[in-house]
């Protein structure tokens, strides 16, 4: 992996860039807002806690995927750039919330990190499919 060439923004399409940051940004305030009023109805701390790690790692994951099928190419450098959207709020969390805050970073990171390399997964079958490239299919045991 050329590190160079995922923080390149040559050839960019910024649209779908900010999109996916809009779209992280949006996410995570919506599920920001539902997590505070469930805790303010009384919602359990560990329930409270596993929510938010699990949404820390889900939204940039389903918002990188996104792109990178948008895209098609440098799904990493789309990925990256659109967890901005999600660090604009996560990032305050550091602040006041300590070490949960700096797993909530690192949870967006590795879900946005995966998200990426998911979408490039299926796009690379997605290619041996249409050049009929790909591996062999098992043809079961031998008969000889």
């Amino acid at each position: 992996m050329d590190w160079k060439r995922v923080f390149d923004l040559k050839d960019i399409n910024w649209w779908t860039m900010l999109s996916g940051m809009g779209m992280n940004f949006a996410m995570v305030s919506f599920f920001f807002l539902g997590i505070t009023f469930a805790e303010s109805q009384g919602m359990a701390p560990e329930m409270y806690t596993v929510l938010m790690l699990g949404g820390g790692f889900l939204i940039p994951l389903i918002t990188a995927y996104i792109c990178g099928r948008l895209t098609e190419e440098r799904y990493l450098t789309y990925a990256l750039y659109s967890l901005i959207g999600y660090m604009l709020l996560a990032v305050p969390g550091v602040l006041y919330a300590g070490l949960f805050g700096v797993f909530m970073v690192f949870f967006g990171i590795m879900g946005a990190y995966n998200g990426a390399h998911l979408a490039a997964m299926r796009a690379s079958k997605r290619r041996h499919a249409i050049r009929g490239t790909g591996p062999p299919k098992d043809r079961g045991p031998s008969r000889t």
